[in-house]
């Protein structure tokens, strides 16, 4: 008899996702941050950099997985990402934060997980093609968030009419007042 029993209900992801297509332009949400590989260790780049294995999953639920060297000569990769999710870069410049923040757990999936942004993935790469590259896409103005504006109208008596002086139109072209 085995001295324990085996957790069938345990979350250990190795059932994989179907993946998001490859060149077409699609609405992701930063679903999972990983920091440590399978064995625990920390990912790291060749220069000992931190790294980051971010997932992003679409609507229909397949998924692309990226891993991100967070280094200023990388930085790059990371402020694509979240300039087309919508950050606030000049709050995160002000506020000192550095891409290595990105690799302390706790401040990595406060910030990344649950962005939304549109992304082309270009090739899955690495040995098992698990891994892709891909590009983060802008937002078109017309898709970005409009600026807060302040609908209160000011009282009556601050608002008087700019049109009071004009006399209404006749419907002749030629008595057109202005």
């Amino acid at each position: 008899m085995p001295k324990s029993q085996y957790d069938w209900t345990a979350d250990d992801d190795h059932v994989s996702a179907e993946r998001i297509p490859v060149d077409v332009p699609v609405d992701v949400e930063i679903i999972r941050v990983y920091y440590v590989d399978r064995k625990g260790q920390p990912y790291l780049s060749r220069s000992n950099d931190p790294k980051i294995m971010i997932v992003l999953a679409d609507d229909t639920g397949r998924e692309a997985a990226e891993m991100i060297t967070l280094s200023d000569k990388a930085a790059w990769k990371i402020k694509s990402l979240l300039k087309a999710a919508g950050a606030d870069l000049h709050k995160m410049k002000a506020d000192g934060v550095e891409p290595y923040h990105f690799a302390d757990q706790e401040f990595g999936n406060a910030n990344l997980i649950g962005r939304r942004l549109k992304i082309k993935v270009d090739k899955y790469v690495d040995d098992k093609g698990n891994l892709c590259d891909a590009t983060a896409i802008r937002a078109k103005p017309a898709d970005a968030a409009p600026p807060e504006i302040n609908t209160a109208a000011p009282p009556p008596e601050e608002s008087p009419s700019k049109t009071a002086d004009i006399p209404p139109w006749s419907g002749n072209p030629n008595d057109i007042p202005f």
